[in-house]
């Protein structure tokens, strides 16, 4: 590992009343009547650079080195054993620790009691965005990504072709998307992709009744949910 640093300011100003992480952070802790940022500093008046300033100051050079650096400012060459003596203080990665091993053990347990006929939906990305991030963003051509709601195409004949309005609903709300066979699924699969404001793949989940209770997420996968023609009309025989 080479010790760098590097700071670049925006190019452009954020568009479509888009916010930074920290911001969404500190307005949510401003709000339950904590504090998320710097001291005497508040997302009403906070910037980026005063959010980095406490961390660059201890950096090699401090902030001001960094911060008017254009280019990167490398404070030394590789380093090595970093990881061992000060993020693996034991020697190595705890991936298997009680509280985990207990809530896979108990998952285990109910594989293959009951037969699952009912289909899922299981989690899914696109290539070219991360969440909702570059979701707007086109290719060379100017083509944008879309989003469809994907079924095994076995599945997706009894509802129609490509491009029929489907509705996706579970037990905490629903969504409609277009419909596209992918041969790539589980016959009980669907899937969606996340990050999108249409379809809001996050209608079928809830963040109250279904919440891992180690890491505070919210169910994604294995979720059962119902898929009908979005006009309620039957499929067309062929």
């Amino acid at each position: 590992m080479t010790l760098l640093a590097q700071f670049t300011p925006a190019v452009v100003a954020p568009a479509a009343d888009r916010r930074a992480v920290w911001w969404m952070v500190g307005a949510l802790a401003e709000r339950l009547g904590l504090s998320a940022l710097p001291r005497g500093v508040t997302v009403d008046d906070a910037t980026d650079v005063d959010l980095l300033r406490p961390l660059l100051e201890r950096s090699a050079g401090g902030a001001d080195v960094v911060l008017g650096s254009p280019s990167g400012v490398v404070a030394s060459g590789p380093v090595f054993g970093w990881v061992h003596d000060r993020v693996l203080p034991e020697g190595g990665w705890r991936l298997a620790p009680e509280p985990l091993m207990a809530q896979l053990g108990a998952a285990v347990a109910t594989l293959g009691r009951e037969p699952v006929a009912e289909l899922v939906l299981v989690p899914h990305r696109q290539l070219r965005t991360m969440n909702s991030q570059l979701r707007d963003i086109g290719v060379r051509s100017g083509a944008v990504d879309s989003v469809d709601v994907r079924l095994h195409p076995d599945v997706a004949a009894g509802l129609g072709p490509d491009g029929t309005p489907v509705t996706v609903a579970s037990a905490h709300g629903s969504l409609v998307g277009r419909l596209r066979a992918d041969d790539r699924l589980h016959p009980l699969a669907v899937a969606v992709a996340h990050g999108w404001q249409a379809p809001n793949v996050s209608a079928l989940t809830s963040a109250v009744e279904e919440v891992d209770p180690l890491t505070g997420m919210v169910r994604q996968g294995g979720v059962p949910v119902q898929v009908h023609r979005a006009d309620g009309r039957p499929v067309p025989a062929s």
